[in-house]
């Protein structure tokens, strides 16, 4: 049973994203075919600013996650090592939420736009 499930549950996930993605591309194209601008100045504002900075904590953070494999690798001094997948979903699940976060900081703080 637990093999089915870690069968199915990739398919699963990738079938819930295709069709979140087909909701927001719907609901998109129809304010666009309505006439809605789909992002004003401000929000255009404030995600290329949560977007710059988190390239630029990203490049950091990998950096950090680059140091962090070479040293436990290489030296001996007791860190675990992981495999170069978990490092990508550490990345990634840090990218996303850093993104996320930087977003809702920005819009709640009107002054700095």
């Amino acid at each position: 049973m637990a093999e089915m499930i870690m069968i199915l549950l990739p398919a699963i996930l990738i079938m819930v994203v295709f069709i979140l993605f087909l909701k927001v591309f719907w609901r998109n194209y129809k304010e666009s075919k309505a006439g809605f601008t789909l992002k004003d100045e401000r929000t255009m504002k404030i995600e290329g600013m949560a977007g710059r900075v988190t390239v630029m904590v990203m490049m950091y953070f990998l950096l950090g996650l680059l140091y962090y494999s070479f040293v436990s690798e290489n030296l001996d001094v007791g860190l675990p090592e992981f495999d170069p997948g978990v490092y990508l979903i550490i990345a990634l699940l840090f990218n996303i939420s850093l993104y996320a976060g930087l977003r809702w900081y920005f819009g709640r703080n009107v002054e700095l736009v």
